[in-house]
């Protein structure tokens, strides 16, 4: 069995990265992987400071853009 990591960059992306067919333990690190490069280039960019409550709040966002999806092998 092989999966995909789809990363949208909003919930009506037309053009989500799609990542090549993986395993499920690759699928998942590459998701966490590509979750944290976005989330730290937010933090990076913020022209103010980021507090843990809005830390949180990014993260469960971009967490809900992130799939990991099964595909026919």
């Amino acid at each position: 069995m092989k999966y995909i990591v789809r990363q949208s960059i909003c919930a009506l992306d037309t053009d989500p990265k799609i990542s090549t067919p993986l395993d499920w333990w690759e699928a998942e690190e590459l998701a966490s992987e590509w979750l944290m490069e976005t989330v730290d280039h937010i933090v990076q960019h913020s022209p103010h400071s980021i507090s843990e409550e809005e830390y949180e709040n990014i993260v469960a966002e971009e967490t809900q853009l992130i799939q990991i999806q099964e595909v026919e092998s």
